[in-house]
């Protein structure tokens, strides 16, 4: 008797919890494209980023060749920046430049995806490798869009990084009694 009021409360409280279920895992696991893009979208316009995110990682091997591919790659990188993830906003904000060469976007991904390198530099006292690739990238953003608003913006970063390159180098060669 025991047993079975045992398994019967063990089973209300499995169905129980299957109901509760939130609207974002609802949405995660229908296996519906459509509505899993829609609701990133959503989730990316109220700023939760993290389950934009995840959405997105469900859907965007289905969404290539479709018109919603460009935004949705495009959100998805800023996801990775908004979460402070900018070695990987950095990789799709520079993907996405390469891919989809006539966006509107395009520009801004460029500029982001040397600003997330940007992000990524430390202190001077450590390896500046980051800051190396950041020069590039606003160099190569310079290149592309002499025209561009950002211009300056980008010299006067590109400025800041070699500061530190130079005080690196400064420290590097004092010797130390």
């Amino acid at each position: 008797m025991k047993k079975t009021t045992l398994w019967l409360l063990l089973a209300g409280i499995i169905t129980a919890a299957g109901a509760c279920k939130s609207s974002f895992e609802k949405v995660r696991v229908s296996g519906d494209p459509d509505l899993i893009l829609q609701k990133a979208f959503e989730y990316y316009e109220q700023e939760e980023y993290q389950k934009s995110q995840t959405l997105f990682d469900l859907v965007l091997s289905n969404v290539r060749g479709k018109k919603d591919a460009e935004k949705a790659y495009f959100d998805y990188a800023y996801t990775h920046y908004h979460l402070k993830q900018y070695l990987l906003s950095a990789y799709y904000f520079k993907n996405f430049s390469n891919t989809f060469i006539n966006s509107e976007y395009r520009e801004e991904a460029a500029f982001m995806s040397a600003y997330s390198n940007y992000q990524l530099s430390p202190t001077y006292r450590l390896d500046q490798t980051a800051s190396i690739d950041a020069i590039d990238e606003f160099q190569l953003f310079v290149n592309l869009f002499p025209k561009s608003p950002r211009v300056e913006e980008c010299n006067k970063l590109i400025d800041e990084l070699r500061r530190k390159l130079e005080q690196k180098s400064l420290c590097g060669g004092r010797i130390v009694f």
